[in-house]
């Protein structure tokens, strides 16, 4: 449930948002980009308001392979350019995106925003069960782009969150409440962030 989120996020940063499984950080995303209606309350987006949301779970079309998918937004030599970018191996090219792996599809993802170039990027858990790899490839795009974009990333992991800014919001209760990195020097803080984590219960619902 998400309740009385009150939140501006600035250009040229990255945000990242934590919260326990169910606190609504899919659900967040998801009405940044227009996916979701919130039964109240506003969302505003400057610049030219456009927004997309890479899932976690991949929301590609599986039955398309990624040349024919890509082939819908842009031309061959533009999706070689953001493949490679975004580290989507060649070989994958003709194949079903059904077939690709979870990292290869989330390679894709990145391909479509770079393609894009929406003003706001929720990335929903995008590090949670990855690589060390991917992580490494997908931040010189992160850098990239956090200049001229806003950037949020959810996450249940507090240090993968860290790791992207030393700022960090909190989802709980429904509420963001920014930490700062001077906060999470404080033993019991830090604790009290862990434990927050730890715990949460399924909860799909918007007011």
């Amino acid at each position: 449930m998400i309740v009385d989120a009150n939140y501006t996020f600035d250009k040229g940063g990255v945000y990242p948002v934590i919260g326990a499984h169910g606190s609504g950080k899919t659900l967040l995303c998801e009405c940044i980009a227009g996916l979701c209606r919130p039964d109240g309350g506003e969302i505003y987006i400057s610049g030219d308001g456009s927004a997309i949301m890479v899932h976690e779970d991949s929301t590609l079309p599986p039955y398309l392979t990624v040349r024919e998918y890509l082939g819908y937004m842009c031309s061959s030599e533009e999706a070689d350019v953001a493949c490679e970018e975004a580290g989507v191996p060649q070989e994958v090219y003709d194949h079903l995106i059904g077939a690709c792996d979870k990292e290869t599809r989330k390679r894709l993802q990145m391909a479509v925003v770079l393609i894009k170039k929406p003003y706001v990027i929720a990335l929903d858990a995008p590090f949670d069960y990855c690589s060390e790899e991917f992580f490494n490839d997908m931040m010189p795009i992160i850098d990239e782009l956090k200049d001229k974009h806003i950037i949020i990333v959810t996450s249940g992991n507090v240090d993968v969150a860290r790791s992207l800014s030393g700022d960090v919001i909190v989802l709980n209760n429904g509420e963001l409440n920014a930490v700062t990195d001077e906060s999470f020097e404080i033993p019991e803080i830090r604790q009290a962030v862990i434990d927050l984590l730890a715990g949460g219960e399924d909860d799909d619902e918007i007011n």
